[in-house]
């Protein structure tokens, strides 16, 4: 049955997705091959007009997959769909898990439709040093492990919008167990979580630091170069914080839905 909750969630979310994704992968191809045309003011124009709104459009599709998910969950769980929804026979918590797989496939998609949409823009057989040029404050020893840290950088990436959008559907299922102003206890409580966790995520970084010359002065000393060691380090606890952050959220948002659900 879960499955089936799947597939009809990732439908309702994913249909409003493809347009951006759709659109800004055309657009970031008109915009590769404008870009081949030289010495033309015109065609240049054109090519950063192309290559801004296909970034725009790709960044929209992220953040869609996070905003239509809460909508999803709010229509379909709380609202008056949710008279049909709460009495067919599948576990409370089932919903609750359908959201946050649509979640994860719809933003995994979208970043990486971001990602080559990136590609085809910018790609190029300079682009390796450009990338190293972007990364100049880190010591020369990252050499070969660039790929490495482009790799732990985006599974951060992807971890951090799964925490964001598990923080948005906690602060749903816990502001709309109240009577009132529902959404605007959703949107605090949301928003209240996010902020926390990331205080600890700041302290705990300090606590490395502790033990990482690198990490203390990528804190308190700007002018140091920072250790690729350290940085590599850094990633690495931040994606383990975000995998914990989001357990906890899960774990609170099922004991609040064991309780039972509040529908307007």
């Amino acid at each position: 049955m879960l499955k089936n909750l799947v597939k009809y969630d990732f439908k309702w979310v994913f249909k409003n997705l493809i347009i951006f994704i759709g659109l800004g992968l055309i657009l970031s191809i008109i915009g590769r091959l404008l870009d081949l045309i030289d010495n033309s003011l015109v065609f240049k124009i054109i090519t950063g007009i192309c290559e801004g709104a296909a970034i725009s459009m790709l960044i929209s599709a992220v953040i869609n997959a996070l905003i239509r998910t809460w909508v999803r969950t709010i229509s379909n769980v709380y609202g008056d769909a949710g008279y049909l929804t709460n009495t067919l026979p599948v576990k409370r918590i089932s919903h609750y898990d359908s959201k946050i797989i649509t979640l994860a496939i719809t933003l995994v998609v979208s970043i990486i439709a971001t990602l080559i949409g990136l590609l085809i823009m910018y790609y190029n057989e300079n682009t390796i040093d450009a990338i190293k040029n972007m990364f100049s404050i880190l010591e020369s020893s990252v050499n070969g492990s660039v790929a490495l840290l482009i790799v732990l950088g985006v599974i951060l990436i992807i971890l951090q919008f799964m925490f964001i959008g598990l923080c948005g559907l906690n602060g749903i299922v816990y502001g709309y167990a109240y009577n009132d102003k529902k959404l605007s206890k959703s949107l605090v409580l949301g928003v209240g979580s996010y902020f926390c966790f990331n205080i600890v995520t700041i302290l705990v970084f300090l606590f490395l630091g502790i033990f990482d010359d690198g990490i203390k002065n990528m804190f308190f000393n700007a002018n140091e170069k920072v250790e690729y060691t350290s940085m590599i380090v850094l990633l690495i606890a931040g994606a383990l914080l975000y995998c914990v952050y989001i357990t906890v959220l899960y774990v609170l948002s099922k004991k609040k839905l064991d309780k039972g659900i509040n529908i307007d």
